[in-house]
């Protein structure tokens, strides 16, 4: 009888020919012996999310995956990005703030968990969280000084992406701002 690794090696091989039911299939017998198998229950959820429909499934069987295993870092930010593709923000806030939990050293965590408050707008929670953190301030200073410019223009009535002559919110100047008001509570800093 073949080791885990070795049939776990044989499924790679299937997935990478483009035999995704019969990989699939190989994981579950797998997962019968061994449930508790981290790598075969990603490699299982991997072809899940291949298929149509899969991202939802696959969705489903990582949140059930990151109960049994809630330190897995790569569990919870693939769950964050899945959210993130089915655009389910707050449940990909939720996710990535495990990572930061987990890893608050890691500013790629931190700066992703802000991007994502800020595309469900909460633009203020963004900054505070990226700007409570030093290490990001001092790694990565253009981009919350740009996350900062972009909220100053989202408060200042500017169109958002994707608008109908597809230009950018920050390359139009806001027809409706009254430039007498002072910027929101958040944006002004304070020394």
């Amino acid at each position: 009888m073949d080791s885990t690794r070795v049939a776990l090696l044989k499924g790679v091989i299937e997935e990478s020919h483009g035999r995704l039911d019969e990989a699939q299939s190989l994981y579950e017998k797998l997962l019968e012996k061994e449930p508790s198998n981290l790598l075969v229950n990603k490699r299982r959820l991997a072809c899940i999310k291949t298929k149509p429909e899969g991202v939802t499934r696959a969705t489903e069987g990582l949140a059930e995956l990151v109960d049994i295993y809630p330190t897995d870092h790569e569990c919870w930010l693939e769950l964050a990005s899945l959210y993130l593709s089915q655009n389910k923000y707050s449940q990909a806030a939720y996710a990535l703030e495990e990572l930061v939990l987990l890893a608050p050293h890691n500013v790629f965590y931190i700066l992703k968990y802000a991007e994502t408050l800020y595309t469900n707008g909460r633009y203020c929670q963004s900054l505070q969280n990226v700007s409570a953190h030093p290490r990001a301030r001092r790694r990565q200073p253009r981009t919350i000084e740009r996350a900062n410019g972009r909220s100053c223009a989202r408060s200042m009535g500017a169109r958002t992406l994707g608008s109908e002559d597809g230009m950018s919110s920050l390359s139009r100047r806001p027809t409706n701002y009254n430039y007498n008001s002072a910027p929101p509570n958040c944006l002004v800093t304070r020394h």
